[in-house]
Parts: C-alpha cells; sequence; structure tokens
C-alpha cells in the first residue's frame, strides 16, 4: 500500500508539472505542485510510521503465541500423564481379576475394608474348612484373621451375621491345648472363648461365632465348612 501511494503521488506530480501555464517559470510551477502534494506527503509519513509499528509489534505477538502455545502442549502433556497412570492402574486391576479367577476365587468377592488399623474382609456367602478358608484368604492377598482384643472384635461384629461362625486364624493341630496363629505362627495371646469352651472333642481350629452377643471363640472341626474373615495389614486393594 506504501509503494502504491508512492507511486500515484509520483504521477500527481508529473501531472501537475505538465500542467503548468507556458509563462510560469519553473519554480513557481514546482512551489505550486508541492503545496498541492504536501498533505499527500503528510498522510505517506503516518502510513509509515504506521507500517514501522506494525513491524516492530509482529516478533513480540508472534512469542506471545509461542509462549500459549508452549502453556497448553504442557497442560495436555500431564494430562497424558494423567491418563497413562490411569490405565496403568485398570491394568493392574485386571490383571489381579484374572490371577484370582485363575486360581478360582469367587467373582463375588469384594474388596478389604479397613476397621480400626486393619483392613478386613468378611466372607458371607462362601462356606470352607478351615484349610480351604487359609487358601481363600492366601489367594486375595491376606491371610485369616488374627484378633489380638476384644476392642478388635467389637469393631468388626457389626460386619458379622447372626448364628454363624467365622473360622479364623487360630488352632492347635500342632500340639493339643497349644493355641497358636498360623498367621504369625506364634502362640495365641488373645483367646476369649465361649462358655465351657474350647471342649478339645477333636476340635482342633477355632471360629468366631455369633450365637451370643458379643461374638465369642469356639473350637470345632477343621473339616466343617464355615464362613470366614480374612484379614491385611495394609491395602491389598491397590494391586487389585
Amino acid at each position: 500500500m506504501l509503494l502504491l501511494s508512492i507511486f500515484f503521488i509520483f504521477v500527481y506530480i508529473q501531472t501537475c508539472l505538465s500542467s503548468c501555464d507556458v509563462g510560469e517559470s519553473p519554480p513557481e510551477c514546482a512551489a505550486y505542485c508541492f503545496r498541492v502534494v504536501k498533505p499527500c506527503l503528510s498522510y505517506l509519513d503516518v502510513l509509515q510510521n504506521r507500517v514501522n509499528a506494525y513491524e516492530s509489534s509482529v516478533p513480540s505477538d508472534i512469542l506471545a503465541r509461542v509462549s500459549l502455545t508452549d502453556t497448553k502442549m504442557d497442560i495436555l502433556g500431564r494430562q497424558m500423564a494423567i491418563l497413562q497412570e490411569k490405565e496403568e492402574d485398570y491394568q493392574k486391576k485386571i490383571f489381579k481379576l484374572e490371577d484370582r479367577l485363575t486360581k478360582g476365587v469367587p467373582s463375588h468377592f469384594g474388596e478389604f475394608q479397613k476397621v480400626g488399623q486393619k483392613y478386613y474382609y468378611v466372607e458371607k456367602e462362601l462356606r470352607e474348612t478351615w484349610h480351604g478358608a487359609v487358601k481363600k484368604c492366601h489367594e486375595m492377598g491376606g491371610f485369616l484373621a488374627s484378633l489380638q482384643s476384644q476392642h478388635e472384635i467389637d469393631a468388626i461384629s457389626g460386619k458379622l451375621k447372626e448364628y454363624s461362625g467365622y473360622w479364623i486364624d487360630v488352632t492347635d493341630q500342632f500340639k493339643e491345648g497349644l493355641y497358636v496363629s498360623i498367621s504369625t505362627g506364634l502362640r495365641a495371646t488373645f483367646l476369649n472363648w465361649d462358655g465351657n469352651e474350647p471342649s478339645q472333642k477333636g476340635e482342633q481350629c477355632v471360629e468366631l461365632h455369633t450365637y451370643k452377643e458379643p461374638p465369642r471363640m469356639n473350637d470345632n472341626s477343621c473339616s466343617n465348612k464355615k464362613y470366614f474373615i480374612c484379614e491385611s495389614s495394609a491395602d491389598v486393594n491397590d494391586t487389585k
């Protein structure tokens, strides 16, 4: 546009000079033409200033756009990383489920729930022998519950069915009358027996039964099928 304006001004000056009267001297004619085209020259100067201002603003505008693009790319990168973490978490859960199905763990098994400082899973549908319960808890990433106080029994009692028995980790299979925790391999330090228990009539595995309140411990035949309580000191749900 600037070059076009210069061209028209030049043509205008030539036209102006050619139209001068014959009797006029060249200086007088040139002065007249200059007065005529002076406004055009002023406008031309304005156009030049605008061009200069535009050229000086272009680089900063480009840098601003580049910076904005970098910011958007950074945000997109973080979002992609979050999605990747979620995908990896889902893959772990899928692998865990496939592993449990391969080992025969029932599909109705739920998740461990935190009660106090421990995580418990209370089985309310499937009944197993004591040894079968040990195996199922292991397959879930835990072990048969090792109850250490009446406080722990009270905390979990609300999750138990009435008039039912639940295998826990205590047994005297290794030596009659010596009750040990199969989870720790040590002698059981907390035993809250029901009245007239343990009977020790070929009953070597311990259950927590809910025939009375609060739930009490009872020895029973290890081959009987009972519900069971699994425990974990860490949240094994994170690895599912």
